[in-house]
């Protein structure tokens, strides 16, 4: 599993970088506190919003068809997976 984000400490210069996935680098200091802080914001940044799998799902899946209708039918064994779950029958 990917980590969502990675602190690198910089001995020679007293640095901590904070690299999210997103890119969002930041530099600090080495203070522990300032450290432990900045970790613990990106950690409820990361967590702390709500999240609706069906209407994730809802969303991929009309990425998908949208994908579809340009390049043709692209069923992978992920997709075909995740169809039931938010397709209904006679829907499109």
């Amino acid at each position: 599993m990917t980590s969502s984000f990675e602190v690198r400490f910089d001995k020679a210069k007293l640095e901590a970088t904070v690299l999210p996935r997103d890119g969002r680098k930041t530099v600090l200091g080495v203070d522990p506190d300032v450290v432990g802080a900045h970790i613990a914001a990106e950690v409820a940044r990361l967590t702390a919003r709500p999240f609706e799998p069906k209407a994730f799902l809802t969303t991929l899946v009309g990425a998908y068809q949208a994908v579809r209708k340009t390049v043709g039918p692209m069923l992978t064994p992920g997709v075909q997976m995740l169809l039931p779950l938010v397709w209904e029958p006679g829907r499109g």
